[in-house]
């Protein structure tokens, strides 16, 4: 009689040892602009058309008004001011409509996109 032959059989566990698997691929990284975050003002306006507004925001634009236009997310804001029939903008600025439901026009300076 003839000794019965031995087979080895060799499992291949995918995932049976978490140690030795690779760590999934991260989420390319991403530049999300969120809200400016800006401090409180605590003092009277006396920014004007194109004067930086980057640390305290609208508040200190004689206008109340402050645009981003540029791009970081933490600097390039400039005070703005409505514009339209009754006021044109200054030289160097366009008359826009930045948002389509908004019912203003604001001046945006033609280098940072308000074309001529």
């Amino acid at each position: 009689m003839k000794a019965p032959a031995i087979v080895l059989v060799a499992i291949l566990c995918v995932g049976c040892n978490p140690e030795s698997q690779a760590p999934p691929p991260q989420p390319a990284q991403v530049a999300v602009f969120g809200p400016h975050k800006v401090k409180p003002f605590q003092s009277t306006p006396r920014r004007r058309l194109g004067e930086d507004c980057s640390e305290f925001g609208p508040a200190e634009c004689l206008s109340h008004q402050c645009l981003h236009t540029g791009a970081s997310p933490n600097a390039g804001y400039v005070c703005s001011e409505e514009c339209g029939a009754a006021k044109d903008c200054e030289p160097g600025w366009r008359c826009v409509r930045l948002h389509p439901n908004a019912g203003n026009l604001l001046c945006v300076p033609i280098e940072a996109g308000g074309k001529q």
